[in-house]
């Protein structure tokens, strides 16, 4: 499979705020575009997208040095 960068997918849900009041750091908002541009994105379904959607809620609250959520 290669990738064509067409972005698939949905965007990252705009009223999403930590527990500062603080939006999607912008690491992760990269994170998410090379997910929507990958290959494989290609056959995510509905669930897979969820599946990232919770992942970005942690990977914004790491990237923001909440180190508990890497577990």
């Amino acid at each position: 499979m290669a990738a064509d960068d067409t972005v698939r997918g949905p965007e990252l849900p705009e009223d999403f705020e930590d527990a500062e009041g603080r939006g999607w750091p912008a690491s992760t908002v990269r994170w998410w575009e090379t997910w929507r541009r990958s290959p494989q994105a290609v056959t995510f379904i509905e669930t897979d997208w969820e599946s990232l959607r919770e992942a970005a809620v942690l990977h914004a609250a790491f990237w923001r040095g909440d180190i508990r959520v890497a577990g």
